[in-house]
């Protein structure tokens, strides 16, 4: 076929060059026997292993994967299997419906609006709202008005030292912020004893509720 040298691509159709006898009746009609089988062959493989894949009606993909195909496990079956710390802190295999009765919710004595929850991987969280009446918020430091610092109660112990937050609540509405939160039991990591001193940008006296928050392990 004339031109048949200078051929390119993935179908080899015709391309001339300066010399080359020009038959276009002849190399247009191989040309196109080249394209349409070509395509025929794309869509023979529609649908196929290794093929293409094709979409419904819908738009939606036809050749789905299974969850064997994905190595997945079915909804049930995972299920069955989940582990689990049971209250003792001991991995077994249960539903999930079973944790919640391993979680110790605890209300301690002597300790005022504390809640406790104590989870079987050893993780507990502590909350306790602390009522502060009469605080004098006067002492200036780097221009801003601090109080002195205010025991907020023993709270329970852990077995190393939580992460400890507060929030701040007044009745009138303005600005109050935490200046400091510590510990107050020196080198114990374990007893939490928090002081606080509340801060605001001018003096003034005020009644607060204090919402303490700790974060960490109880065995």
């Amino acid at each position: 076929m004339p031109g048949s040298g200078q051929t390119q691509g993935v179908l080899n159709l015709t391309q001339y060059v300066l010399e080359d006898p020009i038959d276009l009746i002849g190399d247009y009609n191989a040309d196109m026997k080249k394209i349409a089988d070509f395509a025929q062959a794309q869509v023979d493989k529609e649908g196929l292993p290794g093929g293409i894949a094709t979409l419904d009606s819908a738009g939606k993909l036809m050749q789905m994967p299974t969850a064997a195909d994905v190595s997945a496990q079915p909804q049930t079956e995972a299920r069955d299997t989940m582990v689990k710390a049971d209250a003792s802190g001991t991995l077994v295999a249960a539903e999930f419906d079973d944790f919640a009765p391993g979680i110790q919710f605890e209300n301690p004595s002597g300790m005022d609006y504390t809640n406790v929850w104590k989870f079987p991987n050893g993780l507990m969280i502590v909350t306790k709202t602390v009522y502060l009446d009469k605080v004098a918020i006067t002492t200036q430091l780097e221009g801003y008005c601090v109080s002195n610092a205010r025991f907020l109660g023993a709270i329970p112990k852990f077995a190393e030292r939580p992460y400890l937050t507060a929030n701040v609540f007044g009745y009138d509405g303005q600005l109050i912020w935490v200046a400091n939160l510590s510990y107050g039991n020196g080198d114990d990591k374990t007893a939490v004893l928090p002081n606080i001193r509340l801060a605001s940008n001018y003096s003034r006296t005020g009644d607060f509720y204090v919402n303490i928050q700790a974060i960490g392990r109880w065995k």
